[in-house]
């Protein structure tokens, strides 16, 4: 939608579901609003929120109040900046990882090979031990020196060392921070924000096939429609699947890809306000999930009056499949047992939504696997576009860079 929006309208989008937004849509139940997984609006673009100002959405900014629980204890966003509020033992333990004459992040010539030697070069053996290795091992569902190290600087947060001892060393926390979410609607006033920008919107429009000598799309297995561009949003193996007369190269790189499901798990609550958290991080391996958001704290109406809503995320491999109901009553004891409800309180709403793409795995394979179909696709009038046309892992200021991007090659192309 965002690319229909920066080409003026000039195109048709088609959305498989009955409204538009992909992960970044929300649903409503019973007076809550729930995100297909814990949402909130952060960037270091400027034009990305002057962008949302001129799309009319109002945004609700708050200090910002996550937090990391980890077998150490637990305390603020992000763990390695906040090192002092650990245990004595601990705090102890990460500094004197982080002092470790081990490589360091920023030296050239020993350049990590791995994720797992990524964080260790820019963390060292106690932070790792404490946090980074169990959370990330409880994440992606993959041992950590399979994957590779393109994405690290841009999920985790990362300082040299010896800046990070200064911090903690100081026992100094960090500046205030804040984080932006809509004043109403959820998530999903961003993709409604577009889409009330632009006119050629069907929903419920599946697309089927893809034709890329013949230059036509098929929705709902009976309807061709011509294109001259096409734009995909669609995951980049299942494009593969989809695509009739694709490159002899391209065949078989559609099981190259690997990924992970997610399982998202909503709680209503009636008492409002049982927690100023925003969100809580979760290392600790005897836990089934990794993040937990207190939705009702989002923004003001995401929860009915003198209610409070708690969203979990758990990731999965690709082909597994979490059982709802099990889930559900595994994930509502473990919050319980850490504190995030309390058992008096009356749960009046239990919700299990299940994400079939949540994470794109970077292991070897993808990034040259990624090119080719780039390179490939391109010359024939298909281009990839966000995260998991482009199989990247982007945000959603990214992913609207994305668009302005491929945008901008169409119009070009046009000229």
């Amino acid at each position: 939608m965002s690319a229909a929006y920066f080409l003026g309208g000039r195109c048709l989008v088609l959305e498989q579901e009955s409204e538009t937004g992909g992960l970044a849509r929300s649903v409503r139940r019973d007076g809550f609003v729930f995100d297909i997984g814990g949402h909130a609006v952060h960037s270091r673009r400027d034009d990305w929120y002057a962008l949302l100002r001129r799309l009319d959405c109002d945004l609700f900014v708050q200090e910002r109040k996550a937090f990391v629980k980890s077998p150490g204890g637990a305390i603020p966003f992000p763990y390695q900046y906040h090192l002092f509020q650990l245990p004595e033992s601990v705090f102890r333990e990460c500094m004197d990882g982080l002092l470790d004459s081990g490589p360091s992040g920023d030296d050239s010539q020993n350049e990590p090979a791995d994720y797992l030697q990524w964080l260790h070069a820019m963390f060292g053996p106690g932070i790792c031990r404490h946090f980074m290795i169990p959370y990330n091992r409880k994440i992606w569902k993959i041992e950590l020196d399979r994957l590779t190290t393109e994405f690290a600087s841009q999920r985790v947060p990362a300082l040299e060392r010896q800046r990070l001892v200064e911090i903690n060393r100081l026992a100094r926390p960090q500046d205030l921070q804040t984080v932006a979410y809509p004043v109403s609607g959820g998530i999903q006033a961003i993709p409604d924000a577009f889409h009330a920008k632009i006119d050629s919107v069907r929903c419920n429009a599946k697309v089927t096939a893809v034709n890329l000598g013949k230059r036509t799309v098929t929705v709902n297995s009976d309807e061709r429609i011509p294109y001259r561009h096409l734009i995909s949003t669609i995951p980049l193996p299942r494009f593969l699947e989809i695509a009739e007369d694709l490159d002899a190269e391209l065949q078989p790189l559609a099981g190259r890809f690997d990924w992970l499901s997610m399982g998202i798990v909503n709680f209503g609550v009636r008492r409002e306000r049982f927690t100023d958290r925003q969100r809580l991080y979760v290392a600790d391996q005897d836990i089934f999930f990794h993040k937990v958001v207190f939705n009702s704290n989002s923004a003001p109406g995401c929860a009915p009056p003198g209610h409070g809503s708690v969203s979990v995320e758990i990731t999965a491999r690709k082909d597994d499949f979490l059982d709802p109901e099990p889930t559900v009553r595994r994930v509502r004891a473990e919050l319980t047992r850490i504190g995030a409800l309390d058992p008096a309180d009356p749960v009046v709403l239990e919700q299990f939504l299940p994400v079939p793409f949540g994470y794109i795995l970077y292991d070897s394979r993808r990034t040259p696997a990624v090119e080719r179909c780039r390179r490939s696709l391109r010359i024939r009038n298909v281009h990839l576009c966000g995260r998991f046309g482009e199989w990247a892992y982007l945000n959603m200021d990214a992913v609207v860079e994305s668009a302005k991007r491929v945008a901008g090659e169409i119009r070009e192309a046009a000229d």
